[in-house]
């Protein structure tokens, strides 16, 4: 806001009462030259680090499990299931490894499992997972993220 204003029901808190305890508190040393922020600044750098080493670990368990599965498994294209289909030909993977039918997103792969379906099933699977990919990849692209 450029121009300061204040409104009849604005409540104002008493800044000084109540950030001087907080600035003697994180001030405060700990050990040595070792001050409250500093530690709780390293607890929050560890933390990020944590997470960060979970989230790779997690995407590296996520790689080679699709690995697996795409080793074993039968392969298709969406096109094998739709006629007349148009748009980008996704991989179709058949595969005891999934009970149901699902879109592994990173890969841009879906995933049936393998069992007798019908031919009308299979094309609504595919027709359904089609749009869950398209969805996925619209709302990446207008976040930038790929």
């Amino acid at each position: 806001m450029f121009v300061p204003l204040e409104f009849k029901f604005t409540k104002t808190i008493i800044v000084p009462t109540i950030m001087n305890p907080i600035i003697v508190l994180l001030q405060y040393k700990i050990y040595a030259n070792v001050q409250v922020y500093q530690f709780l600044l390293l607890v929050w750098v560890l933390g990020i680090i944590w997470n960060l080493i979970k989230w790779i670990r997690a995407i590296q368990i996520t790689k080679d499990m699709y690995k697996r599965i795409e080793k074993h498994s039968e392969h298709y294209h969406i096109s094998n299931f739709i006629d007349n289909y148009q748009e980008e030909n996704y991989v179709v993977l058949k595969t005891n490894y999934v009970s149901s039918p699902m879109v592994m997103g990173f890969n841009k792969t879906i995933l049936i499992p393998d069992v007798y379906l019908s031919q009308e099933n299979l094309k609504i699977y595919c027709f359904m997972k089609h749009g869950t990919l398209k969805t996925m990849m619209c709302a990446l692209n207008k976040l930038s993220i790929c």
